[in-house]
């Protein structure tokens, strides 16, 4: 059967003084060293465990899934693996006289098998202590750890000696055996090296590891067909307990969290001794004096234990000494953690609570639940039974980040720059210069500023977008990325190509006060694109108070529109714009690059240090028109901009819609060597020509489809093909 020893940088042995009161327990070890042993029988094992004790080891209890050199054990035992070893630890005092009486009284087969007795580190000071030890026995054939656990739970309520020694453990909701019934799981430690004796005291015990022999060499035990008989002796016995202590009635209540079980309804203990070691808090409670309890200074959340009993919360068994331990100063990460679940998406979120501004200092998703457990260890916490719902929303209007008791966080957080309540009447000037140039002229500069105020201060969508064009260079890129970004916030604005806005996810509009439509050209986008179909999106994100959201591995979801669009582009007529539109704002074309104007790349660095409070501060202060704001400006250059993206086609059924002969007329006439030499051009210019002379008389005459046609095909170059 394959054994291990485990070995650390540390003696794995205990500190106690002369009359055996620990003084120094067991070091919290993370870091092992594996040696692997195949013994066939007890004796073979006997060898073993003497030779490992003198090197400071320990025993661990199951099989390692592979060596471990200076590393963690955790995960690396088979759980379930099935042994050879049957392990008693008798950790209750000598009521029934030496160590084969006591096996007697628990089976007698095991008096008369072969075993190793070793003696534990508090035994032989005193009678109470005397039989304390591990007690080894080789079964006939493996068995599974479950069952030999459940054997001798089954043995500490069916043997008297045992049963009369149950006690409550300090939070008295479980049991304190004198037969551990942990000790056989396959990952338990049993320290097995002799203790070290302060001031040079003798040990009481001459060989704390002893072979006894036996008529037999292993031995086969007889298992309880079920465990219920045993657990319902369990509640059983605690209720008795708990009464004969004038204590309420209460059924315990556990879980199992990362392997370990946990009290989640302890009652209220006492603590009667508190020391700090090595990063540890340990404790003594209800008067005892084993210093067996402990937690983690850094998380002070759950209370372990030396005594193979069930774990439970601190805040639940003595919730004054939580509090105290409980108050987070982890370095740089000052603050109160909690994390919660959004309903509506499944996502987990970690926030922290800045405790001296009672806001918050973060919140961020998760990328998986297991990810809440790190967490909150970072910051002294433990993961909470349940991870609670809240409701989350996006409010820019809402100063509150968030209420703990309404379980509600807002997603909200105002940069410094929203934040002001300074105000100021002058633009920066190099603001003011990147600014009008891009907008051209002072009227749309004043109807840009006043949009953009109102965004400032409203917090929400205009229903109009801008677009700018011209050249390379002109400083529409810097207005979003040293201008709009930095004051509005990475998190609530955004960047995308015509490539995104052609898929069919929109999740980039979530929370977002601004998106920056860069290097747009739908006209010459591709024989792919639907040009109508993306003016339709476009008019939708603009205008509507609320948008169906998609994204990629989401359900659909509606959620409030807060964005703002700009378009920049370098192309003429980038985008098709119609001749009643109401949306769209066009700035004039700019040819001239930024840095040929009196700005330079020093001036333009400086802006976000030096320029963007004052900005938001003319912001803040400036005296929006709401009704301006919200339409857009008929100019020049909108009408240029929808004159320029029109497409021939457009061209020509507009001209038919507003009776524009002369359209018709001089598009025919530009060319007379091709019209004399295409049949089709030809006849298209003679219905044009009846077309004009009837205009000039004054005559309304009704048009033949065919004819028509004829002028539309010619027009659109299908006579290429003639």
């Amino acid at each position: 059967m394959q054994v291990n020893f485990l070995t650390a940088r540390k003696p794995l042995t205990k500190t106690l003084d002369s009359s055996g009161a620990t003084l120094e327990s067991y070091p919290l070890i993370k870091r092992f060293t594996s040696h692997h042993s195949d013994p066939t029988n007890i004796e073979e094992f006997r060898d073993l465990l003497v030779y490992y004790s003198k090197l400071k080891a320990c025993f661990l209890k199951g099989q390692l899934v592979r060596p471990i050199k200076d590393e963690s054990r955790a995960g690396l035992t088979n759980s379930i693996a099935p042994t050879q070893l049957l392990i008693l630890d008798y950790d209750g005092e000598a009521v029934v006289g030496p160590i084969d009486e006591l096996l007697y009284e628990i089976y007698p087969p095991l008096n008369e098998c072969a075993h190793v007795i070793q003696y534990s580190a508090s035994a032989g000071f005193d009678k109470k202590t005397a039989l304390k030890s591990h007690i080894f026995f080789w079964l006939d054939k493996p068995v599974s750890p479950e069952l030999l656990k459940q054997w001798v739970l089954d043995k500490n309520f069916r043997v008297q000696a045992l049963r009369e020694q149950l006690r409550l453990t300090a939070n008295s909701m479980a049991l304190r055996y004198p037969l551990d019934i942990s000790v056989n799981q396959n990952d338990k430690l049993i320290y097995i090296a002799p203790p070290i004796i302060s001031g040079g005291g003798k040990d009481p015990i001459k060989e704390r590891i002893t072979y006894v022999p036996g008529k037999t060499k292993s031995i086969s035990l007889t298992f309880p067909a079920t465990p219920e008989i045993a657990n319902e002796e369990k509640l059983k016995t605690i209720a008795e307990l708990r009464a004969s202590l004038g204590l309420p009635k209460r059924k315990p209540a556990t879980k199992i969290l990362s392997g370990e079980e946990i009290c989640t309804n302890p009652g209220l203990v006492t603590v009667t001794g508190l020391k700090k070691e090595r990063g540890f808090i340990y404790l003594n409670l209800n008067g005892g004096d084993s210093w067996g309890y402990y937690f983690s200074e850094k998380n002070p959340s759950i209370v372990r234990n030396f005594k193979n009993e069930p774990f439970f919360y601190l805040k639940d068994a003595a919730p004054d000494l939580y509090r105290e331990y409980s108050k987070v100063e982890n370095g740089s990460l000052p603050g109160l953690p909690f994390v919660f679940r959004d309903p509506i998406t499944d996502v987990y979120y970690n926030a922290l609570i800045n405790q001296e501004s009672q806001n918050l200092e973060f919140m961020y998703p998760a990328k998986n639940k297991d990810r809440l457990h790190d967490f909150l260890t970072q910051y002294g916490m433990d993961i909470p039974e349940y991870i609670e719902d809240f409701d989350v929303e996006f409010n820019p209007l809402d100063e509150n980040q968030y209420d703990l008791k309404k379980k509600w966080v807002n997603q909200f957080r105002p940069t410094e720059y929203l934040n002001t309540e300074a105000t100021t009447d002058e633009v920066p000037k190099t603001i003011e210069k990147v600014l009008k140039h891009i907008c051209v002229n002072e009227e749309t500069y004043n109807h840009f500023i006043n949009w953009l105020a109102f965004i400032y201060q409203r917090r929400t969508r205009t229903e109009t977008a801008w677009v700018f064009q011209g050249t390379q260079g002109t400083g529409k890129g810097f207005l979003f990325s040293q201008i709009l970004q930095p004051i509005f916030g990475e998190d609530y604005t955004t960047s995308i190509t015509l490539e995104t806005l052609q898929d069919g996810f929109n999740a980039y509009v979530e929370n977002k006060f601004f998106i920056f439509v860069d290097e747009l050209d739908i006209e010459h986008s591709g024989p792919s694109t639907s040009q109508g179909k993306i003016m339709n999106k476009l008019k939708n994100l603009i205008t509507e108070p609320s948008i169906p959201l998609r994204g990629m591995y989401r359900n659909t979801r509606s959620v409030k529109n807060y964005a703002n669009f700009i378009f920049a582009s370098n192309d003429v007529a980038a985008l098709y714009i119609a001749e009643d539109d109401r949306r769209f704002n066009v700035a004039p074309r700019q040819e001239i690059p930024l840095l040929q104007i009196d700005v330079t790349r020093q001036q333009l660095s400086k802006v976000k240090e030096f320029e963007l409070p004052k900005f938001a501060a003319y912001l803040n202060g400036f005296k929006v028109n709401e009704t301006k704001a919200q339409r857009a400006l008929a100019n020049q250059a909108k009408d240029e901009f929808i004159r320029d993206g029109k497409t021939s086609i457009q061209e020509f059924f507009l001209a038919i819609e507003d009776g524009d002969i002369q359209y018709f007329y001089s598009y025919l006439h530009k060319d007379k060597t091709k019209i004399e030499t295409s049949n089709i051009l030809f006849e298209a210019r003679t219905i044009a020509e009846e077309w004009e002379e009837d205009a000039k008389k004054g005559i309304k005459s009704k048009i033949p489809i065919a004819n028509l046609a004829k002028v539309y095909f010619a027009m659109q170059g299908s006579h290429k093909h003639e």
